[in-house]
């Protein structure tokens, strides 16, 4: 970058790098708890749909 001293260069540089690595580590962090989310729905619903499933095996029917 013309202008600048090698001591600004270097600064520039070192502050870009621990940006993105900022930046990387807050998208991880929201991956991550959107993961957890999902994951925790489908384990609801499994469990919603497991326990459904168990009722109605043992409710008796009418008998026809």
């Amino acid at each position: 970058m013309p202008g600048l001293s090698e001591e600004q260069k270097t600064v520039l540089e070192w502050w870009y790098v621990e940006e993105q690595i900022r930046v990387s580590r807050a998208i991880a962090h929201h991956l991550t708890e959107q993961i957890t989310t999902v994951e925790a729905r489908h384990t609801r619903r499994y469990a919603r749909a497991a326990r459904s499933r168990r009722v109605r095996r043992l409710t008796p029917t009418p008998p026809g």
